[in-house]
């Protein structure tokens, strides 16, 4: 499934004609769409990729895509967020990956922002900051500040931030792990530090849907995050710290 569409205002800039855009998806996804509409201003060159194990509703597909000159397509992946990203980042043909949660929302100046950093740190992992949607708890403000906190002070950006690589950096830190149903991203970051890929933050935002902390419940979703994070990060903290050690001895 392909598509070109037609509009003006687009943005040009050499690195953005460089862009894959990777996005995995589901068939219960319907955000995408909403999605699609932020990426109107890609220029006709860059590639926007829609990764999952079943095809998008056409006729939704031609409403999402009708004012997007990208190149656009669907690409067949079994479930598996880990396994959907490097399926995508396989089948993608330019030399920089942006990859997006679904159910993110770009505004225009964040687009600027990538595309400026991405010229300046070409061997760097982009994150952007973090802010939710309306749609969830009166609480997710606190998720924002702790999120942004995370990211900038210790370093621990997650993939609904927006990952931004060179394919080169991309192949370097080794791609997304498939061996596990949550944290690939987390551990996408864990492995770009043993890399020693630099970590850069973008101080521009990307919204991301609360919905899940709205039917999950805030406190019972927070708190599991919390521990995995902090469990995980522990783990790898002593790993990284063991690499170094070793790495100054020889």
């Amino acid at each position: 499934m392909t598509h070109n569409g037609q509009i003006g205002n687009q943005i040009n800039d050499q690195i953005f004609q460089e862009l894959s855009v990777i996005i995995p998806f589901t068939a219960n996804d319907v955000l995408w769409k909403d999605l699609l509409q932020d990426l109107i201003p890609l220029p006709k060159e860059a590639e926007i990729i829609l990764v999952g194990p079943d095809a998008p509703d056409s006729e939704m597909f031609k409403k999402a895509t009708a004012k997007i000159i990208a190149q656009i397509r669907y690409v067949y992946s079994p479930i598996g967020r880990g396994l959907q990203l490097n399926t995508g980042a396989k089948k993608a043909t330019k030399n920089y990956f942006w990859f997006l949660h679904a159910d993110s929302k770009i505004p225009r100046p964040s687009l600027h922002m990538l595309e400026r950093e991405l010229a300046i740190k070409k061997d760097a992992l982009h994150y952007f900051d973090l802010q939710f949607l309306n749609d969830g708890p009166k609480l997710m403000g606190l998720n924002s500040l702790a999120a942004n906190f995370r990211s900038r002070i210790f370093g621990i950006p997650f993939g609904d931030q927006g990952f931004a690589v060179s394919r080169a950096v991309f192949y370097r830190i080794g791609g997304f792990s498939e061996r596990t149903n949550y944290g690939e991203d987390h551990n996408f970051v864990w492995e770009a530090k043993k890399k020693r890929v630099p970590l850069n933050h973008i101080s521009g935002a990307i919204f991301t849907s609360a919905r899940q902390y709205q039917t999950t419940g805030w406190s019972k979703l927070t708190g599991k995050r919390i521990y995995l994070t902090t469990k995980r990060a522990t783990k790898e903290c002593v790993k990284l710290v063991k690499k170094r050690i070793i790495e100054s001895w020889l």
